[in-house]
């Protein structure tokens, strides 16, 4: 059998993750949108991050806001599925802040950093997807105390 972990504290914790990365990423993603000169395209960055982050995002903070409604009744999550949902999570929200960061370190002129932007999609694309599987595992792995399921 395996460990078993409070729903709502990984839930919480799940949230902290993707909140608070997520904030970091667009702080970064602001400050280059005003500090940003021409031929710069601050909307080819912004038309990057946006899929990148909101639909998990959302998805994190509208099962917060709905999990907090619902019954009283304990739950849990397998704990090998939040692990591997909070590990993704972080090494992906790692990437997606690296990118941006990149061209100010590397020199790269306002082409090259949309063709990085681009080309980034190459990796983030899949982990996107591993994201997304470890957290329907997750999501799935719920059980009622003293049930078999839900």
């Amino acid at each position: 059998m395996s460990e078993r972990v409070d729903l709502r504290h990984a839930q919480r914790q799940l949230a902290v993750i993707w909140v608070g990365g997520s904030a970091l990423i667009f702080i970064v993603t602001v400050i280059q949108t005003i500090g940003a000169n021409p031929p710069f395209q601050p909307d080819k960055q912004w038309q990057w991050l946006l899929p990148g982050v909101m639909p998990t995002l959302s998805l994190i903070v509208s099962t917060i806001f709905v999990g907090g409604r619902g019954s009283r009744a304990t739950a849990t999550v397998d704990g090998f599925a939040f692990r591997l949902s909070v590990g993704f999570s972080a090494f992906y929200l790692l990437l997606i802040l690296v990118v941006p960061l990149l061209p100010p370190i590397l020199r790269l002129v306002p082409a090259e950093h949309v063709e990085l932007l681009d080309r980034s999609r190459l990796w983030l694309g899949p982990m996107q997807g591993l994201v997304s599987i470890a957290l329907g595992a997750f999501f799935v792995s719920k059980e009622r105390v003293g049930t078999k399921g839900e």
